[in-house]
């Protein structure tokens, strides 16, 4: 599967053993199709048309998770990006 933005850049991979443990560390299963784009792209960032996306790495999902309070105002979900201005895309 390819991945692209309009402009930006998406990073260099993420290392697959940190990727195989995420769904334990963070308490849920992960899509196969997000796991396997980190095992090829750890992340980056630009534009999807004229929206800015920030796609978060591997090793920063819990800490923004825990940063944006998801467990407190958005249970059930699991937040893998941002607009860069505070809303998150779960």
């Amino acid at each position: 599967m390819g991945y692209s933005l309009t402009e930006g850049d998406l990073d260099k991979p993420a290392e697959a053993a940190l990727v195989d443990g995420l769904s334990a560390n963070l308490g849920v299963t992960l899509p196969k199709d997000y796991t396997n784009f980190l095992k090829e792209h750890d992340g980056g960032e630009g534009f999807i048309g004229d929206s800015y996306i920030v796609l978060f790495k591997a090793e920063e999902l819990a800490d923004f998770n825990r940063e944006y309070e998801v467990e407190k105002y958005a249970p059930g979900i699991l937040l893998f990006a941002s607009n860069g201005g505070g809303e998150g895309y779960g």
